[in-house]
């Protein structure tokens, strides 16, 4: 007669040595400032066994991430090679994770590891992996689970109720601005595994249950939208083509051109497998492609203010003349501020600065230059009453001249200092914005390669 595993009937916990580990690995994230968040895990965190089905590839820093945000114990099944390290080897004991090797054997012991922990109501987490070649390489995530339902039914005298629940997680990629990890948790696909029969090596209904649940980890929480992955294609399609147009005008002689460039069909696979097993990594593309974008666009802004400028620009002499005065003027420019550093404050709080004065331009200049003249003839009494009369009449004529002055350094660096800047720095900035679409475009081309060694294909 069948029986149904429940944990909540065995009432067992957590050993201690597990909650003291995994309380250090979360210290170890406080102290970095990485911030694990777990989402929509209101049924995931009852004691019953179950099966994570996780779409991100695996990784010994992501099982950390994984063990860090449940609350309950939970097996991450990892590849023997990415446990290297007297630390990870030491940690991933205490952790209760299961290492595996690609081999029979390997594979033989791990699945009676995972078997061991369901049986006994608990849970583990199953990574993805690289997509299935023509070598028979590679278990896609929703095979491993089934066989290893299969074998946990298999030591049950009936049949195991396991809760499989896909899960997503966002890691922040290299680079990124954010400093934290979202860990999304899908609604579970319950499912009663039946026995296998006698002879057969898979349960009749295990390849629709694979398909299933192969389903639902593609369909992950934080992928673009197709109309972002859509914009994102074209995008990169049109720095691609901005790269070939530069590459091949410096050649001798090079009529081709790069209007007819369009994508390979595998760019836009790539993008969709990278968009399901890794949507940061795709977040952080898309940044670094918008990072590009942008600073093209300042290059190219800064070029036109410049050709625009006139021929003062292009004169060497013109523009050594700038700079020397808007260095030797600022000390004038400053003396100038600190004397009319009151009329200023005077005069914003009347609101002449205000764009939209409703005041009659008559009656408002009438205002400034009325302020303008008290706290001159306010200053000079006041510098007459404590230094004397002398020292009041050296002073009295630098207020209009400094005042005049302050106008006109603000005037220079407005429309003089920033455009002779911009000219001198236009070279560097060029230099940077093809260095930023050269770094990115190698990370693009380094992913391509994964891709196509995975999949056995060549460009």
């Amino acid at each position: 007669m069948s029986t149904v595993v429940h944990m909540a009937n065995r009432g067992s916990e957590s050993p201690g040595g597990y909650r003291f580990w995994r309380s250090v690995v979360r210290f170890w994230f406080a102290l970095s400032s990485h911030k694990v968040r777990l989402l929509n895990a209101a049924k995931a965190v009852e004691e019953t066994p179950a099966v994570f089905a996780v779409s991100h590839p695996a990784g010994f820093w992501e099982a950390l991430i994984l063990i860090g945000a449940f609350e309950r114990e939970i097996h991450c099944l990892v590849e023997r090679r990415l446990i290297h390290g007297r630390l990870r080897e030491f940690l991933a004991t205490r952790l209760g994770m299961i290492p595996y090797d690609e081999t029979e054997e390997g594979w033989a012991s791990a699945l009676g590891a995972c078997s061991f922990a369901l049986t006994r109501g608990g849970a583990m987490t199953v990574f993805a992996s690289k997509p299935a070649t023509d070598t028979g390489r590679g278990h896609p995530v929703s095979q491993i689970v089934a066989r290893v339902l299969r074998e946990a039914e298999s030591r049950e005298s009936g049949s195991l109720r396991v809760s499989i629940f896909p899960l997503h997680v966002l890691l922040p990629a290299e680079g990124s601005r954010s400093r934290g990890s979202l860990v999304y948790v899908g609604s579970p696909v319950s499912t009663t595994v039946p026995a296998a029969a006698p002879g057969e090596t898979a349960a009749p209904d295990a390849g629709a249950l694979a398909r299933a649940i192969e389903a639902r980890v593609q369909h992950n929480a934080f992928r673009l939208q197709p109309e972002d992955m859509e914009l994102f294609l074209r995008d990169l399609e049109e720095l691609l083509r901005l790269n070939l147009a530069e590459q091949w005008s410096s050649r001798a002689r090079w009529k081709q051109d790069a209007e007819g460039f369009k994508l390979s069909s595998l760019v836009g696979k790539w993008a969709d497998q990278v968009n399901i097993l890794d949507p940061g990594r795709l977040i952080s593309m898309r940044e670094s492609l918008e990072a590009c974008r942008e600073m093209r666009r300042r290059s190219s802004l800064h070029r036109l203010e410049v050709e625009a400028a006139g021929t003062w620009l292009r004169s060497a002499l013109q523009r050594v003349a700038v700079y020397v005065e808007s260095v030797i003027g600022l000390l004038v420019a400053a003396y100038g501020l600190l004397n009319h550093l009151a009329i200023l404050c005077a005069l914003y709080a009347a609101g002449s600065f205000r764009k939209r004065n409703r005041r009659d331009p008559t009656t408002e200049w009438t205002i400034r230059v009325a302020v303008v003249l008290g706290f001159y003839t306010f200053q000079v009494l006041l510098l007459a009453h404590f230094e004397g009369r002398a020292a009041a009449g050296y002073y009295a004529p630098t207020l209009p001249l400094t005042g005049a002055y302050l106008l006109r350094y603000v005037w220079l660096l407005r429309h003089r200092t920033r455009l002779a800047v911009l000219e001198l720095l236009m070279p560097a900035q060029t230099r940077k914005a093809r260095r930023m679409r050269s770094q990115f475009l190698q990370e693009i081309d380094r992913s391509l390669r994964v891709h196509e060694e995975a999949l056995g294909v060549s460009r």
